[in-house]
């Protein structure tokens, strides 16, 4: 008798039906229900909220069920104060405790991350929040802020914030959620040196060196409850320098630093602008921090509003970044040559002053009309800022032309081109 491989098919009524064994859903028993609770915390040692002196053991985390915790679940929590914990994962539990030992007098605050799941994949939505007293009181404390880029204003997602007072290392803290919002609870009264930082390295504490940081001093009381603002500012020690000077029309000149600058400037920035050759000073009419496309100088805006309806929206200011550039508007056009541009007083983010000097070439190119023909960028009021519009050269019209003439003040000019000089720049 000849045998053949028999196919995992079964034959009912005359049609066969092939049986799918793989990637089969696990379903529960008859008559009990699937499960879709997540799993619940059901205790906690020692109980929140309480005075614990003394206390050498493990912190105690109990669930309803089995559950399954995520490894390196000692670096996902967040416990203040802000060190090194060790983790002892059971079938049910978690069990937590500092690597150096708990300290005496400290209440200790712990946020366990959501997510935790049970066997069915259900999982928590909130995290588990507890405070505990090794001997110091529970006060009843809040300290609450926001942190932020200081280039961008974005807010900061988890973001560290490390509080210390005088003559205590116990490094309480706070982290960020993704509004850059934090809440620092039951810190003891006092006088504090608050840090905000991003943890590059997350060894746990700022490095100086490494991590964009900021620092306020506060007062830590009952009565009321502090709000922080702090703007992370990447790591340096040096003050400002002056790269390079660029001509972006006939009456604005750009200089443009290695750092991000203060904006507004926390005071005036000081620039001299004058004939390499003869000596003569260059009147300025206004010096802004910001780039020239994104710059409103004294009179642009009433100038813009009396050609072709442009209208400043009245929503109010929007908001001033640091920059990188400082743009000066020049009482009259440049004539061609070379033109030594000095600045001072100069202030960066981390409020280090500084400046320098380098050379500007302005060279003659033609008459205003015969260099408008070559440019692709109008300045145009957009949005409550004014910005660069990208036009083709054929198809500039008269309007922008007058709009052109306008700002600049007069029907002739010189095109120009830049070239660093002094200091070893370009």
């Amino acid at each position: 008798m000849k045998f053949s491989r028999v196919h995992p098919e079964v034959v009912v009524g005359g049609l066969a039906i092939t049986i799918m064994g793989a990637c089969a859903k696990e379903l529960p028993p008859p008559g009990i229900l699937p499960d879709d609770v997540p799993p619940r915390v059901e205790k906690i040692f020692p109980p929140p909220d309480s005075i614990s002196p003394d206390f050498n053991g493990q912190v105690l985390i109990q669930f309803d069920e089995p559950v399954n915790i995520p490894n390196g679940i000692e670096r996902l929590m967040f416990v203040s104060p802000m060190e090194r914990y060790l983790s002892d994962k059971g079938f049910s539990e978690l069990k937590l405790q500092p690597l150096g030992g708990w300290r005496n007098n400290v209440v200790y605050c712990f946020s366990i991350p959501e997510g935790i799941s049970d066997l069915s994949r259900n999982r928590t939505e909130n995290p588990t929040e507890f405070c505990f007293s090794t001997g110091a009181p529970l006060v009843d404390t809040r300290v609450v802020g926001t942190v932020v880029d200081a280039i961008t204003s974005l807010p900061q997602d988890e973001a560290r914030v490390i509080f210390f007072a005088p003559g205590d290392t116990t490094p309480y803290g706070a982290i960020s959620d993704e509004e850059g919002n934090f809440t620092a609870r039951t810190l003891p009264p006092g006088e504090y040196q608050a840090f905000g930082f991003l943890d590059q390295n997350r060894n746990l504490i700022l490095d100086r060196d490494v991590d964009p940081h900021d620092s306020v001093a506060l007062l830590v009381d009952r009565d009321s409850v502090p709000r922080l603002e702090f703007s992370l500012v990447p790591p340096d020690m040096t003050p400002p320098r002056l790269l390079r000077v660029q001509a972006m029309d006939t009456i604005t000149v750009r200089l443009e630093f290695d750092d991000y600058l203060t904006n507004p400037p926390s005071q005036d920035p000081e620039v001299l602008i004058s004939n390499s050759e003869t000596g003569v000073v260059v009147d300025l009419v206004s010096v802004l921090v910001g780039d020239a496309h994104e710059v409103v100088f004294p009179g642009d805006s009433a100038q813009l509003d009396s050609i072709g309806g442009l209208v400043e929206s009245d929503s109010g200011p929007t908001t001033k970044l640091p920059s990188r550039f400082i743009s000066v508007r020049l009482a009259t056009s440049l004539d061609s040559g070379r033109y030594l541009v000095e600045s001072d007083g100069v202030v960066n983010l981390r409020h280090l002053i500084g400046g320098g000097d380098t050379t500007l070439v302005v060279e003659d190119t033609g008459t205003l009309n015969g260099s408008i023909g070559m440019m692709d960028e109008l300045r145009v009021l957009r949005e409550e800022r004014y910005e660069v519009a990208k036009v083709a050269a054929p198809t500039i019209i008269r309007r922008e032309l007058e709009l052109l003439r306008t700002l600049w003040g007069h029907s002739t000019g010189h095109g120009h081109s830049s070239s660093a000089g002094n200091n070893g720049n370009e």
